[in-house]
């Protein structure tokens, strides 16, 4: 799934909701709201989620003796992040169109994503103009503009040039967190696992911008509209936006959240996994208030493989 923006939007949209909720306690609550760049990591992040509920088992175990909860709620969260993740994979990546039955070489499975990513930017963040939940994460229009173009300091750096850069010192830091670039006991064993640990980039950048700042017509329809991939009338939507854009979790709305998420099950897939989220985040804090077995959260976060359930 490529929806990276998307998978981010649908974790701090959830956050958003868990906050609004009188569902949830403080573990949970206090978790979102202090360490929300673990789960924003973790949201983007892939297969983790096998690691959710025994991480929150041990929270659980620890949380009510540890003085200090910081690395708890970065824990708590994480775990969050992952569940999240899974939920809006479980909702989209079964709707996308078949690559082997597209007729039609305009289209592609890898764009539609991508679009689906322009699409949230723009509904979700305003095109940059509305914040992440971290006060870390800095959002503006020329995330995904052709050379950031509207960024303050376009006009002093060569963009072209630093981009690149910055790429590499990203994926040095990433490399540099490894297991194996401290253990490795030669050179040689280091090289022999650098091809398999380094971080390889899997998206091109310029399809994002240009489905973001110049976006055909043809393919919004095909890949976004038909699919109804997004619905602002949606009411968990509209609740959410209004919670987002008042700056508070308990903007007073007409939108029952119950009522929201149960019409969410029939409304475009933004809804609907947005819904999920929701719901395997309430099924976790269940769990974490020990109100279900290990068994009954695992079912109703569907992770249903045996060898997942550890």
């Amino acid at each position: 799934m490529s929806e990276h923006i998307t998978h981010i939007a649908i974790y701090e949209d959830t956050a958003r909701l868990v906050a609004h909720s009188d569902e949830f306690g403080k573990p949970f609550k206090d978790s979102l709201r202090d360490a929300p760049d673990a789960g924003l990591v973790a949201s983007g992040s892939r297969g983790n989620h096998v690691f959710a509920i025994p991480i929150i088992t041990q929270v659980r175990k620890d949380w009510k003796k540890s003085r200090e909860p910081t690395k708890y709620k970065e824990l708590l969260a994480a775990s969050i992040g992952w569940l999240s993740h899974r939920a809006m994979d479980l909702q989209v990546k079964p709707n996308y169109l078949k690559q082997d039955g597209l007729q039609d070489p305009r289209f592609s499975t890898y764009e539609q994503q991508i679009y689906y990513d322009a699409i949230t930017f723009e509904k979700v963040y305003g095109g940059g103009a509305y914040p992440s939940i971290s006060p870390l994460v800095k959002l503006s229009k020329a995330v995904l503009e052709y050379r950031m173009e509207n960024h303050p300091a376009a006009a002093l750096v060569h963009v072209g040039h630093l981009e690149p850069l910055m790429v590499g010192m990203v994926q040095q830091q990433l490399l540099s967190m490894r297991r194996f670039n401290g253990e490795s006991a030669s050179l040689n064993e280091w090289l022999d696992a650098y091809s398999d640990e380094y971080q390889k980039l899997s998206e091109n950048l310029e399809v994002y911008i240009e489905a973001f700042v110049d976006p055909d017509p043809v393919k919004i329809n095909r890949y976004v509209e038909e699919t109804n991939f997004y619905n602002e009338e949606d009411e968990i939507i509209r609740l959410v936006r209004q919670i987002q854009r008042k700056g508070t979790a308990n903007a007073t709305s007409p939108i029952n959240l119950e009522n929201a998420l149960e019409r969410a099950k029939s409304q475009s897939h933004y809804a609907q996994g947005l819904a999920r989220s929701y719901d395997f985040i309430r099924s976790a804090n269940k769990y974490f208030l020990e109100e279900i077995a290990r068994n009954e959260v695992y079912d109703q976060v569907q992770i249903f493989n045996k060898s997942h359930r550890i």
